[in-house]
């Protein structure tokens, strides 16, 4: 897996349509939890996975990287710490789909709680870590 060549905009259009679109996959994931649809269920998770997988690639490859050149180790502190979050973010993921293959099923707790993180994560995203990628983009043109 390569990072997508896209420009800073351009790829911040990606992410935000995927911020979106990964929300949608968790609301349908509750209701396949409720209606006992495990195979739904694994298929969305899977799709989360791999989407969550080149959309963290693509954040610390090229977003950070950005922000590091425009503003240095320090100036990108924050987006650093925001980052970080997708390693306790992929854990979560991989947690339960390893539940999954052992035969138990994912729990409403473990949705909401993935939810939840994603949610808050997705916030700073867009209220710290894109503003700052522009911005850094615009310093290096």
């Amino acid at each position: 897996m390569r990072p997508r060549e896209l420009d800073i905009s351009s790829l911040i259009d990606v992410l935000e349509e995927e911020h979106r679109r990964i929300s949608g996959k968790l609301s349908e994931m509750s209701s396949m939890l409720e209606a006992r649809n495990m195979e739904g269920f694994r298929s969305a998770l899977n799709s989360i996975d791999d989407t969550l997988l080149q959309h963290m690639l693509d954040e610390e490859a090229t977003l950070l990287r950005e922000i590091i050149r425009a503003f240095g180790r320090e100036g990108a502190r924050e987006s650093i710490e925001v980052f970080q979050e997708h390693v306790d973010i992929d854990a979560l993921i991989k947690r339960m789909k390893k539940s999954l293959e052992n035969g138990s099923s994912g729990t409403e707790e473990e949705i909401t709680f993935l939810s939840s993180m994603l949610s808050e994560h997705f916030r700073k995203e867009h209220s710290r870590v894109f503003p700052c990628a522009l911005d850094a983009a615009r310093m290096l043109d």
